[in-house]
């Protein structure tokens, strides 16, 4: 993924305000790191991830999936309920991101 195509993304989330964060997973599994369930949640991962936070069908994940088509090539992604918030509809989304050369 081309630096500047992922400093924008980063840029658009945060003028959007949508919260993210980015983390190293080393042997980790999304159950162990982040605490989801669901499908392939027990693997173990090694990378650098983003993990999204926004609320199903709202303009704010509206803006995200935009942003991902206009400025992410074709990442690995995955969507989970959140589970940091106790809320309906509220959703994380954790994208892999890649080197060019991988």
């Amino acid at each position: 993924m081309k630096a500047t195509k992922l400093a924008t993304f980063f840029g658009r989330m945060s003028r959007l305000m949508i919260r993210f964060d980015v983390d190293d997973l080393d042997g980790f599994s999304f159950r162990d790191f982040f605490g989801v369930k669901g499908d392939e949640d027990d693997l173990k991962r090694k990378g650098t991830f983003v993990s999204v936070y926004v609320t199903d069908n709202s303009l704010e994940q509206d803006y995200f999936i935009d942003a991902v088509k206009k400025n992410l090539n074709y990442p690995s992604i995955y969507k989970y309920p959140n589970p940091y918030t106790e809320e309906e509809g509220e959703l994380m989304y954790i994208i892999r991101i890649t080197n060019d050369e991988e």
